[in-house]
């Protein structure tokens, strides 16, 4: 999870470590507004190269057919998709 120095500690008081959802989160702080392509600078060492998905908080993914749609966009070998 990648947030705001500010609101870190709300979140992780929020989310905690993720357990409860059978996750483990891990948290970022990104100390400026520098877009969201920062996030993967940020995040950089803790992907070490693995796939990964950005999602935005503020962001709601609902719909038929999702779960396919997302499988899908996991097994690209190359290039990435965006939903919207």
């Amino acid at each position: 999870m990648i947030t705001t120095p500010e609101d870190q500690t709300q979140f992780q008081r929020l989310m905690g470590d993720g357990s409860q959802w059978g996750l483990r989160l891990d948290w970022i702080t990104q100390p400026s507004p520098d877009g969201l392509a920062q996030a993967y600078l940020l995040a950089e060492e803790f992907l070490a190269g693995a796939p990964s998905a950005m999602v935005l908080g503020d962001n709601i993914f609902f719909g038929h057919g999702l779960p396919e749609i997302l499988a899908a966009a996991d097994i690209r070998e190359i290039g990435g998709t965006v939903f919207g």
